[in-house]
């Protein structure tokens, strides 16, 4: 069993719609850039890199632009594990919900860490023809294959070290996937954008941010059969969560 801390590394604001399907046109709502904090079988484990540990990488320049509308909060990603007495050093594993920046944007500063994700959605993010379909920065994509960040493809029915799993499920973006692990609530998923608030969750509307609305219903009842769903950028993380330092 793992226990779970989050570390919320930065705060923004965006369009309702964005996060909730078809409402709040006008309202604007908090989100969060998060990432958690794994500590079980597998050892120290982050499940997304969040943002503020590889600020000024050079790689990230193309999306600069985009990562500007976010605050960033204690530190970011470097402050929040050095709160916790971590550094990069300390983390075993790096574990991804998907390839959108602001969930890699501190990857280099994990450069010694395994990076785990789907063979699946590594393979459509890396295949995508179409300019206007590319949600991943094709720069960065290029970056982790030739950098010597050490990447593991995972298919759905594998189960890494520690007995973490992962399922794809596309929908929100071509890699999106969920991290499966057992915590004290039971058997949980971290769904990544594909349940970006909890109020998703609550009242069943998807995310507003998706290529494909089939796999954002099929995820959708794929979760319902889990104790516990993390949603992937909820300021406000599940109580039963330890509070991050």
């Amino acid at each position: 069993m793992y226990t779970v801390t989050p570390l919320v590394c930065a705060l923004a604001t965006a369009p309702k719609a964005l996060l909730l399907r078809n409402t709040g046109w006008s309202e604007q709502v908090r989100i969060a850039s998060v990432a958690w904090l794994l500590r079980g079988p597998a050892g120290t484990v982050l499940i997304d890199t969040s943002l503020g540990g590889a600020w000024d990488d050079p790689v990230f320049e193309p999306v600069r632009a985009s990562l500007g509308m976010w605050r960033i909060q204690g530190g970011g990603i470097l402050g929040q594990l050095g709160a916790l007495g971590l550094g990069p050093q300390d983390v075993d594993l790096v574990l991804l919900t998907h390839l959108h920046t602001d969930h890699i944007a501190s990857l280099p500063a994990f450069g010694a860490s395994r990076v785990v994700l789907s063979r699946t959605g590594w393979t459509r993010a890396r295949s995508e023809r179409h300019p206007w379909l590319n949600t991943y920065s094709p720069q960065i994509l290029a970056w982790m294959e030739t950098s010597g960040v050490e990447l593991h493809l995972v298919d759905d029915t594998d189960r890494i070290a520690g007995g973490i799993g992962f399922r794809w499920m596309g929908g929100h973006s071509p890699c999106s996937q969920a991290v499966i692990v057992d915590t004290k609530v039971g058997r949980t998923a971290f769904a990544g954008d594909l349940v970006p608030l909890a109020e998703n969750w609550q009242t069943g509307i998807p995310t507003g941010h998706y290529q494909n609305i089939r796999e954002v219903a099929d995820a959708y009842e794929y979760l319902s059969g889990f104790d516990a769903v993390v949603p992937g950028h909820d300021p406000e993380q599940p109580d039963w969560m330890e509070v991050a330092a």
